[in-house]
């Protein structure tokens, strides 16, 4: 029996629970988190910025580029989604089964 997670993102998974998924199918459920991730920095990013009324026109940022892209609002530098969720919580996707966290 595997021990469960007590801290942080995967609190409450156990380690290793999605260890015998499909290579793939570990590798889509990695992207559709990273485009989940990056849609909600999107949103966020955007009402912070409505309430600080800066004023920058950031529709065409959260809308039109690609969720596969994590650009900066800036534009000072762009990952992928995918890369920026591996930086970001790579140590804890490891844990619950996804190897392909330290994948290149």
């Amino acid at each position: 029996m595997t021990n469960k997670i007590d801290t942080g993102i995967a609190k409450g998974l156990r380690e290793g629970v999605f260890r015998d998924l499909h290579p793939d199918h570990r590798r889509h459920l990695l992207t559709l988190m990273a485009r989940i991730g990056e849609a909600s920095y999107r949103r966020g990013f955007q009402q912070a910025d409505e309430a600080n009324h800066a004023g920058r026109e950031l529709h065409s940022w959260r809308f039109s580029t690609s969720l596969d892209r994590a650009p900066s609002p800036q534009q000072r530098w762009e990952t992928t989604s995918l890369q920026r969720l591996k930086m970001e919580h790579g140590g804890p996707l490891f844990d619950v089964g996804f190897v392909e966290a330290f994948d290149e």
